[in-house]
């Protein structure tokens, strides 16, 4: 009986794509997925319609903890338990969700009694001060420091119909952008900038559609819009562009992940193609090769990982996706060391040789298809090869990295 488990096992991880981008759950039809969020316990939470959802089972299943009369639209968690959704209107019913028992419960801190349309993203300076963007007709950014119990509401540039996305780092420090990140009501806007707690505002560039904004470390922050990637080096004073869109295909940008100053993934679907494209990055956008996806979705919508390799990204058509090994099965990257790659034979007994150039600059690294690190025997190596002993490992599949840093992965099968 253990043979067949393993055998089933084995052809599952094989045909299934482990070693890309897998289909985990499925809501309902007319299901829009509007932002993923992973805390501290990696614990998953979306937001799905009008109602927020919770996964302790890695994406397998969802349990549904707040259900409303508007669509929520962004969730952000401050270590384990403390978190908060933006809804998208206020209508006399408070513009903010808030739980203190990582997402078991949720509730309304402040009811506003004016409308305040529009809510798109929040972004949590500690566990009790919040700023949140959005805006209709003008755009502003709305400010809390005793976790939403009081709000006040400031107005970086009243001629802009709309901010799509904030982020901050540090205490003070923030950026907002312009755009409507669910349609094309903003056609260019600024990226505006605050080192005083959202009390001024400096238009620092301008973007067209504004969709997100990441700041990765004191000094490095992207801006997406609908058609360019944008970088900053010198905490958002100047910019450029690192990425654009496919105008080929009818292009548009959706959404960015970056786990750090260099690693990061970005997700475009081509308009009247019925498909997605995720990109993937390690050195900071210099370059990007495309990931994987077997069973191809239509839409992309939000993107979040627990470290390098192990992301989710959700659809408007309530898709679920993940990946172990950062979505793919081999990585091309631009590299002057590398020129070609192979790995012989494949399927494998006990010997594995990897031809490449420049061998000795490399020291590979094993992992299953957990993401588990390996034993194995390097038994020789010369300027153009490696070669390992691998009879130590159970049949199944396993991926080779060259080097940890330049994720270039190549999946082999051992009998």
């Amino acid at each position: 009986m253990r043979y067949i488990i393993t055998f089933f096992l084995f052809f599952f991880f094989l045909n299934h794509g482990f070693c890309q981008w897998t289909l985990i759950y499925e809501f309902p039809e007319f299901s829009d997925i509007k932002d993923i969020e992973i805390n501290e316990s990696n614990e998953l939470f979306i937001a799905v319609d009008e109602s927020i959802y919770k996964s302790s089972s890695e994406g397998i299943s969802w349990d549904l903890k707040y259900s409303g009369s508007y669509e929520i639209r962004s969730i952000k968690f401050f270590g384990t338990d403390t978190g908060y959704a933006a809804k998208a209107y206020g209508d006399g019913t408070g513009i903010c969700l808030r739980t203190v028992n990582n997402g078991e419960f949720w509730e309304i801190p402040l009811v506003f009694t004016s409308y305040w349309p529009d809510n798109n993203d929040l972004v949590l300076l500690n566990g009790h001060s919040i700023m949140l963007a959005g805006g209709q007709a003008v755009g502003y950014a709305q400010i809390s420091d005793d976790s939403f119990e009081t709000c006040d509401v400031k107005y970086p540039d009243p001629t802009t119909k709309s901010f799509s996305a904030i982020d901050c780092i540090g205490g003070d420090t923030c950026i907002i952008i312009a755009g409507d990140p669910y349609g094309f009501d903003d056609e260019v806007g600024g990226i505006f900038k605050t080192e005083d707690h959202g009390q001024n505002w400096n238009e620092k560039e301008i973007v067209n559609l504004g969709r997100d904004i990441v700041f990765t470390s004191k000094e490095v922050v992207y801006v997406l819009g609908v058609f360019d990637l944008l970088k900053s080096i010198d905490g958002g004073n100047t910019w450029n562009v690192v990425k654009s869109y496919n105008i080929d295909k009818f292009g548009e940008f959706c959404a960015i992940k970056f786990i750090n100053d260099s690693v990061g993934y970005l997700g475009e679907k081509f308009n009247g193609l019925d498909s997605i494209a995720i990109y993937f990055t390690s050195n900071g956008g210099l370059s990007w090769s495309a990931t994987e996806i077997p069973d191809l979705p239509i839409s992309l919508s939000a993107i979040d990982c627990i470290d390098e390799k192990n992301c989710y990204f959700t659809t408007n058509a309530g898709e679920i996706y993940r990946t172990i090994n950062g979505g793919m099965t081999s990585i091309s990257v631009i590299d002057d060391y590398i020129d070609e790659v192979l790995i012989l034979p494949n399927p494998i007994n006990n010997i594995v040789t990897i031809y490449l150039n420049n061998a000795g600059l490399f020291n590979p690294i094993l992992t299953n298809v957990f993401g588990q690190n390996c034993k194995f025997e390097i038994i020789s190596r010369s300027p153009d090869l490696i070669k390992c002993d691998i009879s130590n490992l159970t049949r199944g599949i396993y991926f080779i990295s060259l080097d940890d840093n330049l994720n270039t992965t190549f999946k082999f099968i051992k009998l």
